[in-house]
């Protein structure tokens, strides 16, 4: 393993894509050394993890802004390892949780009543070493959906989210509404004895057609 640029060539805007990148074994790396992966399509980022001993896998499933080349930029240092990487090709679908959508600008579109299918590996399994518990119960990270509500006629939503692996990961759904473009905390209807959660893992966008 070194720093290197490795090609994924004719890419379609049309599919979407799983990736696995894995470093082994583990005693190749120091307690130090870390591996910063990041794909990237012209200057648009994709996804992005740094990996290291707590850490040294990456699963995600991403789509692409274009058809054509992309490139996964690794930089690695204090690491004496392989690794080995294998991307699949997908049939394109609205069900899967799909990179990037770590931002509101990218929330994937979602139908009501429809079951997303997500992985969270694009968090760290184990922070980096020095990395505050303060710092991570305030990122800005999370995953954005966003659904279009067009009727005239207030209509309840249930959200729920099923976890196959807990890991004492702390879970919540934020609901936000677009207003001119710009969101806003959509608290109508909202339980009145939810209690109010700081770590945000999951978000929803939500936005009215003007009529």
């Amino acid at each position: 393993m070194h720093s290197e640029s490795i090609p994924l060539p004719a890419l379609s805007k049309d599919a979407s894509y799983s990736l696995l990148y894995s470093i082994g074994p583990l005693r190749g790396l120091s307690e130090t050394g870390r591996v910063e992966v990041e794909l990237r399509q012209g200057t648009a980022i994709l996804v992005t993890k740094t990996l290291h001993a707590g850490d040294p896998d990456y699963y995600t499933r991403f789509r692409p802004r274009l058809d054509g080349r992309a490139e996964l930029v690794v930089r690695a240092t204090g690491v004496e390892a392989t690794y080995s990487l294998t991307v699949n090709r997908w049939p394109e679908t609205a069900s899967v949780k799909t990179l990037p959508n770590r931002r509101s600008e990218d929330a994937m579109p979602i139908a009501l009543g429809q079951t997303i299918f997500a992985s969270g590996d694009d968090d760290p399994y184990i922070p980096l070493p020095g990395t505050s518990r303060k710092s991570l119960a305030d990122r800005s990270g999370g995953d954005w959906y966003k659904f279009e509500f067009t009727s005239s006629t207030p209509k309840l939503v249930f959200f729920q989210i099923d976890l196959m692996e807990r890991d004492q990961i702390p879970v919540n759904v934020a609901v936000y509404r677009s207003n001119g473009g710009k969101l806003e905390p959509f608290f109508e209807g909202e339980d009145p004895v939810a209690l109010p959660m700081k770590c945000r893992r999951s978000r929803a966008t939500s936005s009215r057609r003007a009529s």
